[in-house]
């Protein structure tokens, strides 16, 4: 009752569906098996359950609490730069009404397709996340097509990546990042595009 709009019914329809989809392709038993074996390896995953990264990566943020169990966040993004879905992470901020940080591997990917790129960032608050990105065409195929690429991005503080296939070693280079640019303090940055609110 609370999701009163007909657009906002269809888009929860859709959520709903694609949990339920993701549950019937990667029993959550399995799903666990697998990943703590395949190291949470997303491209692993995605092959061995015949599915696509972006059904993975939803997956591997219903892992159930607790233990060794790394938590995950994911966003999607289009190329234009917008966030078109996020399933967030403690601790992580992220902007709800603009873009995010032009520095996130989120928008890098695009200029890859189809490799998975890793970036150790590191935010203004001192927060450390572990970003794993791939881009993937969702047109049609052909001669004379255009390719319209989405970015799929997990996200995993630096403590959990290390239970992953993700671990960054200690010399893999630490990128300082922020949420947007409204929201970061860095003034010194080559790629502010808007002043921080804070004076």
């Amino acid at each position: 009752p609370e999701v009163e709009t007909a657009a906002a019914r269809t888009r929860a329809t859709q959520a709903l569906t694609d949990y339920a989809v993701g549950a019937i392709l990667m029993p959550m038993k399995a799903f666990q098996e697998f990943s703590v074996e395949l190291r949470y390896d997303i491209e692993a995953l995605s092959e061995v359950f015949s599915t696509g990264i972006n059904a993975v990566c939803h997956r591997l943020t219903a892992l159930p609490r607790g233990g060794n169990v790394p938590r995950f966040g994911y966003f999607r993004a289009n190329a234009a730069g917008t966030i078109i879905e996020m399933l967030g992470l403690p601790g992580l901020a992220i902007p709800r009404y603009a873009a995010a940080c032009p520095l996130w591997v989120l928008y890098r990917a695009q200029q890859s397709p189809e490799t998975v790129i890793r970036q150790r960032a590191l935010f203004p608050s001192g927060a450390r996340f572990v970003f794993v990105a791939r881009a993937r065409n969702t047109g049609p195929t052909g001669f004379g097509k255009p390719r319209h690429y989405v970015t799929d991005m997990l996200a995993t503080s630096e403590a959990d990546a290390q239970r992953t296939v993700y671990a960054a070693e200690t010399n893999a280079p630490v990128e300082e990042v922020g949420p947007s640019c409204r929201l970061c303090p860095r003034r010194n940055c080559l790629h502010r595009v808007e002043d921080p609110l804070a004076a």
